[in-house]
């Protein structure tokens, strides 16, 4: 089971962020659906994580509605406005998101079913808000197509990093005398000539 308490307060920001990064790199990879873009969102909030949600993913979507507008009334989150920049930093935050659930994940914090379900939700909202409008399309109705291939290009993107998402390795410990308990043997003292 996964709670609010087994995170820290930057790390619990981050993971409500996470779905709003994920949500922001497909609109940067096309920008202009701003209304359907904000209803793939909805509708993925809505809709949960697919095959079922998770502890976490219930939780984060409880507080997500406060917690967003808050976030948007003080404006803590930012992305650059070049959609280039600001693509990249919201791929960037959405790894950061994924990772920080595998971290808890590898140190038993939360079951590794939480952090999976929480990447499915991450690429659920990235989806929902890339199929929420037609692109290229004559007044939104005629022509165009569902997913254009630059938010395609993202979702292969989001896909591949939630994927391999990860914690970071331990650093490795060395053995040393100390810790391993072994002795040296002493050093000879005599010197060849």
């Amino acid at each position: 089971m996964a709670t609010r308490d087994q995170f820290t307060d930057e790390e619990w920001k981050t993971l409500l962020e996470g779905p709003a990064m994920a949500a922001a790199a497909i609109a940067a990879a096309s920008p202009g659906g701003g209304l359907g873009e904000m209803y793939g969102m909805l509708t993925a909030l809505r809709d949960g994580a697919p095959g079922g949600n998770s502890d976490l993913v219930n939780a984060l979507i409880t507080t997500h509605k406060e917690e967003v507008q808050r976030l948007l009334r003080t404006g803590d989150i930012s992305l650059p406005t070049e959609p280039g920049e600001a693509r990249a930093a919201a791929i960037e935050g959405t790894r950061t998101a994924a990772a920080i659930a595998d971290l808890k994940a590898s140190t038993g914090a939360i079951p590794v079913a939480e952090a999976d379900a929480y990447k499915r939700f991450l690429y659920h909202v990235a989806e929902k808000v890339a199929e929420s409008g037609k692109e290229g399309a004559f007044l939104g109705l005629f022509g165009g197509v569902r997913v254009s291939e630059a938010e395609k290009q993202v979702l292969n993107k989001l896909s591949i990093l939630l994927a391999s998402a990860q914690a970071p390795p331990a650093a490795p410990t060395l053995s040393t005398p100390e810790t391993t308990g072994a002795t040296l043997p002493e050093a000879d003292a005599t010197t060849p000539d």
